[in-house]
């Protein structure tokens, strides 16, 4: 058995090891159709698995097959070490069978791939790129050697050549998908900006003042320090509240303007003023960012399992919950609206 070259990506060690051809077997058996080369266009390996019609043939085995059944043709040994966590994952199949450019078309090639991921600050992105690895990458060798062949229009020489060059960019599209796929997964773990679309209408907010006292009302602080028209009403505009409406109440809305949804938007939050007693924006903000570390499982999360926010309760649950907890003396209701 002839070995190829040696890529060398941080950690990552990929043997390309060409052992032979096998039977040719037609592209469109494989599921390199017309429309999903458009859904890998679009969107690289994970829009081919998340297509309904591409998914008849590209079904994502999460590296189960590859990681349980070949790594014993593998010499590996791992250990944790003086770490309090086991963060490394292995990924190798010196039998892997892609499909590369051959005298026929398409045609399955053995090759060898290692790859050791040094996982730091957590094992999720080790481990998801360890369970995406193989299924990431056959299909990336699959399309792109199929791009090869119709941009030759089937008039190739010097296979092993192109071999190299076709395993060398799927390997860095499956890093790129891989590193994108996380991203995706996980940017909920960082922190969300926290961005108010609206104003209270609150008596003592400046203009809403002006015009109570100009109707002959007056604004004054009461239980809670909270500002009320007339001493009665917590707020400026309503609905009802007749006796109120001589001395400036209205029902008309604040209406801002239409907010353009950015790709940065993962939710919108809407919520009666009780929350808000007890909580800040931020506050919200970093409930939402460690309740889903929570669910997932994430070392990070600072929430602990007999906590408000529990894996079986909503993010709107943890909200009403923890805005109670910290002292809110009004009714508390809030929507959450997922976004992505």
């Amino acid at each position: 058995m002839m070995r190829g070259e040696r890529l060398k990506l941080w950690r990552w060690v990929l043997l390309l090891g060409i052992i032979g051809f096998v039977a040719t077997i037609p592209c469109t058996t494989y599921g390199v159709s017309v429309s999903c080369m458009m859904e890998y266009d679009r969107g690289g390996a994970p829009a081919v698995y998340a297509s309904p019609e591409c998914g008849r043939r590209w079904v994502l085995s999460r590296g189960f097959i590859h990681n349980h059944t070949f790594l014993h043709n593998c010499q590996f040994a791992t250990l944790q070490g003086r770490r309090e966590y086991q963060e490394d994952r292995v990924a190798c199949n010196l039998d892997d069978i892609v499909l590369l450019p051959g005298e026929n078309g398409l045609e399955n090639v053995t090759v060898g791939v290692a790859a050791i991921f040094d996982g730091h600050g957590g094992k999720e992105a080790s481990e998801m790129a360890s369970n995406f690895l193989f299924d990431y990458f056959h299909l990336h060798v699959a399309f792109q050697s199929y791009k090869v062949i119709m941009k030759h229009k089937g008039v190739l020489s010097d296979y092993r050549a192109l071999h190299r060059v076709i395993l060398k960019e799927a390997l860095s599209k499956t890093i790129h998908d891989i590193d994108r796929q996380f991203s995706k997964a996980y940017e909920s773990t960082a922190d969300l900006l926290a961005t108010q679309l609206t104003v209270d209408h609150s008596p003592d907010r400046e203009d809403e003042r002006l015009r109570i006292e100009l109707a002959g009302g007056s604004v004054t602080m009461w239980k809670w320090t909270v500002p009320r028209v007339n001493g009665i009403l917590a707020m400026s505009r309503s609905i009802g509240d007749l006796y109120l409406k001589r001395y400036g109440v209205i029902a008309e809305p604040d209406i801002t303007d239409w907010q353009h949804i950015t790709a940065n938007d993962r939710y919108l939050v809407v919520s009666s003023d009780g929350i808000f007693e007890s909580l800040t924006k931020r506050n919200v903000a970093d409930l939402i960012v460690q309740r889903n570390l929570h669910v997932q499982g994430d070392q990070r999360s600072k929430l602990s399992s007999s906590s408000s926010c529990s894996s079986s309760s909503s993010l709107a649950e943890c909200i009403v919950n923890v805005a109670y907890e910290k002292g809110s003396h009004d009714n508390l209701s809030v929507i959450v609206v997922p976004l992505r």
